[in-house]
């Protein structure tokens, strides 16, 4: 092994050697994967292995274009052990982007996600899927021919390139070193109390492609021999029930996302705040949802003495909900462990383990650190940038400073220049730009002019104050910083966000607001005139624009792009029509197509409010499930599945999610059926062999939550289900009929979950293939049943009486823990239940489904829904197709008495087949097909149970 001092190399051999602890947890469809350090390193020197097989030298640079992964990590280290420079890209990188980013680094390959089709897009290049393993091994040829060196590339990191060509940015072992040496010395300091805490996971939301996720998910979580999960969804929901579900201690992000996730705890958390909170109405002085007024920013001497006299920090930070607001109280008024008790409910929400956030990659909102730290979480946040490989300075996570971005971390010089940029010099910052080579970025004395402003303290802490572009300079010489006032907008209940930009009107430069309202027909004079009421004579806002579209648009870190947003507001202002403005909507709705196309694979040549879903976007209900997904992640709000599904053209899909976004207006659940879907839609309980519902039809209040209980999984309730089932369900199915089963052998090599697929007859289908099942299998099954029904048994309408109540939550709870059931929802709902099917996988546990949705009407075996196809390739485990016989003729007994099945029981087979894989990315469709036709040529059997 070469030398490996002073490099990387040196903190992958101590970690990534023998360590077994898990270091990554992946999400492989609806699974998780563990990856322990250990085997992270031999993946990663199977990749170094790999290419050095294709001759890919020392220098060489290699695209790495995919999602978060651990084999992101694993191909990362691979390219650092053989001395190539990777050259890492945005998942949702444009073709084009990517395009141009080649052809200035030249790379020699490819590693991609396999959702990535790159096939023309780069020529010849050769690519290869990070997601499947190198099958070469560890050899001495692996490494580069030369020792490494500190100043050797380890990666070049391209900007967004939006309006101009990309920039690389060049990074070496030695800033990269620069800042993490540094924080290792820190982190050493605590490492005794980390034992009781071991171990620290970190969730991370952004992307690897960003040197601030990798930072905080490839570097920092290696020196407490911490664990990494990736999270794609950016859904608020998923991810606090995944924060509690996986005992998560640290969520890594960006502002935006904890401006969502605090949305979503006001709209949540609101009424329970007010039994908690100290409740008042918000003051005519403009203290709402926020706090006191931003300090201003100005150049008068007179004017700075007044903004040092104004705290940095809000005094009051109100929880907004239903037209009231509650208070939060700031940090120094309560210690740390009166306000977890104070919340505890939040807490609860997140899971007891979870203390911190760590915010990075956009300037953070001084109301959005108060209110996490009003509620007892503790949020670091610091300064950097990709010049800087990702810090410069960092606020101390048990030391904070109100609103500072922290010091400077040692071995980094910080200046102030004279107009307040930043100024940063040190063995961080790096060489240069790639250019054919690397371009020098410092001036003549090696400092760093990084664009931002700043104002530091007494005690050095630094206090961002914005982007010296950004800086609006007006004809009288005044000096306005957007940031203060986008802060008194956004403190406005109305406003959604807000950005503000200069453009040139009659009398020079000035302010213009750009404003996303969270009620579409919301008045915006209102907002604006409360917010210049918190702003100084020179700040008043006098121009205003709302944006055509549901979000502004951003970076990979989610910041504002606010040279598109300028160069729409001044074609706004000059009364041109900008490309990107209309007053029909249609900007929106084309946005929305577009999505939909990432969905179905064909955008529409025309886009317009009135495209219906289904035959001009060919968007099925599955579809519409997906689309779900990406509209959540693409504007970080939370949607329910009813408003999509129940939608019929692009205009009511776009009118939903406008309504959606406003925090007044009261959403209705429609219940449409939708083709497609899994449903049990017809029930004839006075057909049934052995019926197991409760009789009448249940009615359920649609807004009742589906029912996920996690207690049946537990050992103890398995193992009472076991004696239930051995003791009285299973002898009397054997009472009442013969069960005959064939292909049991094909089972004995399956020594992981599965998921069991069966047509469906009767109620009783459960657990005569439960009694058809080995004992090993049978005791770990969980059994997808009809959501609607299960949720009516558990949550009764208010009017039923106590005795019916009482009677349907005792079916319930006999069900749960007799046959370990879950919801799978007829008309929404699915991914929830689909995501918890994947938990309770993971767990060990077999799945039963009848994708059928409904009981056979004559015997054969219906057509089935095509979320079937989705959930197994989703669960990327062995699908093991069953066919039932003779249960339909015992429906058409005309005697179905007890002692009628005693005197003369049926007889019943069970068939068993060879057990399919699906891949992930296989169309649903076809895996619905495909299991439908494997069940359909299973036959009847002559084995008999015993």
């Amino acid at each position: 092994m070469q030398d490996s001092r002073n490099t990387l190399l040196r903190y992958f051999q101590r970690h990534f050697s023998h360590n077994g602890e898990t270091a990554y947890v992946d999400r492989c469809g609806l699974r998780t994967v563990r990856w322990s350090y250990q085997q992270i390193g031999e993946l990663a020197a199977r990749w170094a292995a790999e290419l050095a097989a294709r001759k890919i030298m020392k220098g060489d640079r290699v695209l790495l274009w995919a999602e978060n992964s651990a084999h992101w990590v694993a191909a990362f280290y691979g390219c650092l052990l053989r001395g190539a420079v990777v050259v890492p890209l945005d998942a949702r990188s444009e073709p084009g982007f990517a395009a141009r980013v080649q052809q200035q680094v030249e790379a020699k390959i490819l590693l991609a996600g396999t959702i990535l089709d790159s096939q023309g897009l780069f020529g010849d290049l050769p690519a290869l899927s990070i997601d499947t393993a190198p099958p070469a091994s560890w050899t001495a040829d692996a490494v580069p021919a030369e020792n490494l060196r500190p100043d050797d590339l380890v990666e070049i990191i391209f900007t967004s390139g939006t309006t101009a060509e990309p920039r690389g940015v060049c990074l070496t072992h030695r800033n990269l070193l620069a800042n993490l040496v540094p924080l290792e010395k820190e982190i050493q300091k605590y490492l005794r109390w980390e034992r009781l805490f071991h171990p620290v996971r970190f969730m991370n939301l952004v992307p690897l492609s960003h040197v601030f996720g990798q930072f905080m998910g490839v570097f920092v979580p290696q020196l407490l021999r911490g664990e990494v999960h990736f999270q794609n969804s950016l859904n608020p929901g998923e991810v606090i029930e995944t924060v509690k579900g996986r005992r998560i201690s640290v969520v890594v992000t960006v502002p935006r996302f904890l401006d969502s996730l605090k949305e979503k705890l006001e709209r949540e958390v609101g009424p329970e705040v007010a039994t908690k909170g100290a409740e008042e109405d918000a003051t005519e002085s403009g203290v709402q949802n926020g706090g006191t007024r931003a300090p201003e920013r100005v150049s008068s001497p007179e004017e700075s003495k007044r903004a040092q006299e104004r705290p940095l920090y809000p005094e009051r930070v109100q929880v907004a909900h239903a037209g009231r607001h509650f208070q939060l109280h700031p940090p120094e008024e309560e210690s740390f462990l009166r306000r977890v008790w104070r919340w505890r409910h939040v807490h609860r929400k997140f899971g007891w383990k979870f203390w911190a956030f760590v915010s990075g990659g956009a300037t953070l909102p001084a109301s959005t650190e108060a209110f996490w730290n009003g509620l007892g979480f503790a949020l670091v946040q610091g300064y950097g940038m990709t010049e800087t490989a990702a810090l410069v300075s960092v606020a101390h996570p048990f030391k904070p400073k109100k609103r500072s971005i922290g010091r400077a971390l040692p071995g980094t010089e910080v200046r102030v220049a004279a107009d307040g940029e930043i100024l940063v010099r040190g063995d961080n910052i790096s060489p240069g730009f790639w250019s054919g080579g690397v371009k020098p970025l410092t001036d003549a004395e090696g400092w760093l002019h990084t664009g931002d402003l700043a104002q530091p303290d007494e005690g050095d802490h630094l206090y961002f104050q914005g982007r010296k572009k950004d800086l609006i300079v007006t004809a009288a010489g005044v000096n306005i910083h957007p940031e203060d006032l986008e802060t008194a907008l956004n403190r406005q209940p109305e406003v959604r966000a807000s950005a503000v930009v200069g453009v040139d009107g009659r009398q020079g430069p000035e302010p213009v607001a750009i404003l996303l309202l969270k009620h579409p027909s919301g008045n915006a004079s209102e907002p604006v005139e409360k917010a210049n009421r918190e702003l100084a004579q020179h700040q008043q806002i006098r121009r205003w624009l709302i944006w055509p579209e549901p979000d502004f648009p951003r970076t990979p870190t989610q910041k504002v792009r606010k040279p598109a947003l300028t160069a729409w507001a001044r074609s706004q202002v000059s009364g041109v029509e900008a490309a990107g403005s209309s007053q029909d909507g249609k900007e929106g709705a084309a946005a929305l197509a577009v999505l939909i196309g990432k969905v179905t694979g064909e955008v529409p040549a025309r886009t317009d409010r009135s495209l219906r879903l289904d035959a001009d976007l060919k968007l099925d209900s599955l579809g519409r499930v997906e689309l779900l997904s990406l509209l959540e992640d693409y504007y970080q709000i939370e949607l329910d599945e009813a408003e999509i599904t129940s939608a019929l053209t692009l205009g009511d899909l776009e009118d939903r999610l406008h309504v959606r976004w406003s925090e007044d207006v009261r959403r209705d659940i429609v219940d449409e059926p939708a083709s497609g879907r899994l449903e049990n839609s017809k029930r004839e309980p006075s057909e049934e062999a052995i019926p197991l519902d409760a009789g009448d039809p249940v009615h359920v209040s649609e807004q009742s939550p589906y029912p996920y209980p996690r207690w049946p999984l537990n050992s103890v309730v398995r193992w009472i289900r076991v004696m239930l089932f051995e003791s009285l369900i299973l002898p009397l199915a054997r009472m009442l009929s013969r069960i005959e089963v064939s292909g049991i052998e094909r089972l004995e090599a399956l020594n992981e979950p599965a998921l069991f697929v069966s047509n469906h007859v009767t109620y009783a289908d459960p657990g005569v293939i439960l009694a058809a099942l080995p004992r090993k299998h049978r005791i770990r099954v969980a059994i997808a049943m009809d959501g609607e029904r299960l949720r009516g048994w558990r949550h009764p309408v208010a009017d039923t009486g106590f005795a019916r109540q009482a009677g349907l939550k005792s079916f319930y709870y006999l069900a749960v823990l007799a046959l370990n059931v879950f919801p799978l929802p007829q008309r929404s709902g699915f991914r929830r239940s689909f995501a918890f099917a994947g938990q309770v996988m993971d767990r060990g546990y077999h799945l039963l489904v009848f994708p059928e949705g409904r009981l056979t009407a004559d015997g054969a075996v219906q057509p089935f829904r095509k979320g079937i196809g989705l959930l197994a390739a989703g669960l990327r485990a062995p699908v093991v197709p069953v066919k039932l016989d003779g249960l339909f003729e015992l429906r058409q007994r005309r005697r179905r008495t007890l002692w009628a099945f005693v005197l003369r029981p049926g007889r019943v087979s069970v068939t068993i087949g060879n057990p399919l894989r699906f891949g992930v990315n296989e169309d649903p469709e076809v895996v619905t097909r495909k299991l439908e036709a494997a069940i359909g040529s299973l036959g009847r059997i002559t084995n008999v149970i015993d």
